[in-house]
């Protein structure tokens, strides 16, 4: 019937591989069973735009099997992929086949066979996980007319129950869009919690029919607005393709490019897919026309210009690099067909992209994470507030491991405390979960599962729950010498364990996320970039440092010291070992103050 390999099964129903799923929700149907897949252990097909899936349960019922007691007698059963006719009805319950049905051996009259649901033959239990509840949930797999816990109303058709609690929820409304977009109604996008509390709105009338929202019940919620509508008025307005967004999972460990972020912002738009790409990098760089188109792999560790990532080379992508001399312009071949307008949940307006800021040394301060950046950016015309490109990019809702039990919601930053580290206010947005007063930063949000740094041999892991994520034994052994496992290799100072931090479980080190230099301060600053500063000031050009891993120096111009090994940044000229403040550098430059791009 089927051949496995690892982790890859070929079915008798369809024509692909499909490939199995154990850790990731599914927002879909089986197509064996028609029962939704969520969280429970499954196939997908391996083929991008193709729905097929399978519960791992579905895709072990045997093709042929028998003798089967059913309607009184013994009979073989053939498996078939789908009903042979639109009229062929279950032996067993009555209702009409749809999918994986079972053909009887013998026929019940002449011109009659028997057909029987692939559950009624082999009744499963189908348990998963949903975000409606906070415990398993079990399909029942005959129809049934019951009050939907999720949406509120009277419902007909398969619903999944918690037998502890008497929670019923249709099957539909755990299979609703996580954004919608309610047209005519309110000018944000509002998410889906099934969660409500007092404290999300500042009234509980629904912003289409008016009626009354009740708390026992999910709803559609503006986290800006702390407006809300119903599940059933929001869903009823949608059209075919005006679901707006999935929740993303994070953290992931983006290291490949394009990272999840960047996806949301563009879609699932195929890279090779790139018309006019030689103008369009040609306006971001006129400073050289030629521009070489690379597919193969570069021991140089390159960072992109417009989102100031690596430019990671496995697998290999292909990317664009200036050909001229001492010249490090460089753009992925996915950040060169940016779209030039976006529409951005934090602002009303339209944004356009630009390449450059007119700032000093091109660097502007982004307006969600509050971070300084010398990459792309977008902003409206007019407007002084600009927001880099990985930014524009946040995913409206979130399901952080560090507080899975809830989707997390964009929303406006409260002045309180964050549990994601010690910045009160780092932009004017958050991610939140409104029923726990839980909060973290846009930024940390981002923050990867792992990274390395030069202090430690191997990746580490970020930790936001040190109670669970770090081994028995070790926090055993912490109790005895309290600061060891809380202390940072790096900066030599105490890590607050109740904030996030980076770890070492083989090292037994750990690391505050600023002395990471992938995640710290000036992590989305491209440094190398060079100046020419005025002849009384110096004869060469000196190069945009980072003092994060390097020690106090001296300042050429003040004579002051510039801090060392912490993040922030300086200019230096390599050829006679000449060091000046960032300050010092702004106050002397020319009035564009144009740092370029080459080494």
């Amino acid at each position: 019937m089927m051949s496995t390999h690892d982790h890859e099964l070929q079915h008798f129903s369809h024509e692909h591989p499909l490939i199995y799923v154990d850790k990731e929700t599914l927002k879909g149907c089986c197509s064996a069973c028609g029962v939704a897949l969520l969280s429970s252990p499954s196939y997908k097909c391996g083929k991008d735009h193709c729905n097929f899936f399978l519960h791992q349960q579905c895709a072990e019922l045997p093709q042929f099997s028998g003798p089967n007691f059913i309607h009184g007698n013994y009979y073989n059963l053939v498996l078939l992929a789908k009903p042979p006719h639109d009229n062929c009805k279950c032996i067993k319950c009555g209702s009409l086949c749809k999918n994986f049905t079972y053909k009887c051996s013998r026929q019940l009259f002449r011109d009659r066979i028997l057909y029987v649901h692939s559950l009624c033959a082999f009744p499963l239990e189908i348990s998963v996980k949903h975000i409606s509840h906070k415990h398993s949930l079990t399909a029942m797999c005959r129809e049934a007319s019951l009050i939907c816990d999720g949406c509120g109303r009277e419902q007909k058709g398969t619903f999944f129950c918690c037998q502890k609690c008497s929670f019923y929820i249709y099957q539909d409304c755990c299979l609703l869009p996580d954004i919608v977009e309610i047209n005519h109604h309110h000018d944000h996008l509002v998410s889906l919690t099934y969660f409500l509390a007092d404290t999300y709105f500042r009234h509980k009338y629904c912003l289409i029919c008016k009626d009354e929202i009740s708390l026992s019940f999910g709803a559609y919620i503006c986290g800006f607005c702390n407006l809300g509508t119903h599940i059933y008025c929001a869903t009823s307005t949608l059209k075919e393709g005006e679901i707006v967004q999935s929740s993303i999972r994070l953290p992931k460990t983006l290291d490949t490019f394009p990272s999840l972020i960047m996806c949301g912002l563009l879609g699932n738009k195929d890279d090779g897919e790139i018309k006019d790409v030689k103008s369009k990098i040609e306006k971001y760089h006129n400073d050289h026309s030629s521009w070489i188109v690379h597919h193969q792999e570069n021991d140089t560790q390159m960072v992109c210009n417009a989102c100031i990532q690596p430019v990671i080379i496995s697998p290999p992508p292909s990317h664009y690099s200036c050909p001229q001399p001492h010249c490090d312009f460089i753009l992925h071949q996915f950040c060169a067909n940016l779209p030039p307008v976006i529409k951005n949940y934090f602002l009303s307006k339209p944004l356009n992209l630009f390449s450059e800021s007119n700032d000093f040394c091109s660097s502007f301060f982004c307006f969600i994470c509050n971070k300084e950046c010398n990459g792309f950016g977008y902003k409206s015309t007019g407007a002084i507030l600009s927001i880099d490109v990985e930014c524009a990019a946040a995913p409206i809702i979130i399901n952080h491991e560090s507080h899975s039990q809830h989707l997390l919601a964009l929303s406006r930053s409260p002045r309180t405390e964050h549990f994601c580290c010690d910045i009160l206010m780092q932009g004017p947005c958050v991610y939140a979960c409104r029923l726990c007063n839980y909060y973290i930063h846009v930024h940390c949000a981002f923050l990867p599962k792992t990274v390395k740094h030069k202090f430690d041999e191997h990746p580490l892991d970020l930790i936001y729950n040190p109670s669970i994520q770090i081994p028995r034994k070790q926090k055993e052994e912490a109790e005895e010498e309290k600061e060891y496992y809380h202390m940072c290799e790096f900066c030599e100072e105490d890590i607050e364990p109740k904030l996030w931090f980076y770890y070492c479980g083989k090292c037994d080190q750990s690391f505050h996320v600023k002395c990471i230099p992938s995640t710290g301060e000036l992590s989305k600053v491209k440094f190398g970039r060079s100046l020419a500063l005025p002849r009384q000031v110096h004869d060469h050009p000196v190069t945009l440092t980072r003092m994060l891993t390097i020690g106090s120096q001296k300042c050429g111009y003040c004579n002051r010291m510039i801090r060392g090994f912490i993040d922030h940044m300086s200019f230096h000229c390599s050829m006679c070992d000449f060091w000046i403040h960032f300050e010092c550098t702004k106050r002397n430059s020319s009035q564009d103050g144009l740092c370029t791009n080459h080494k």
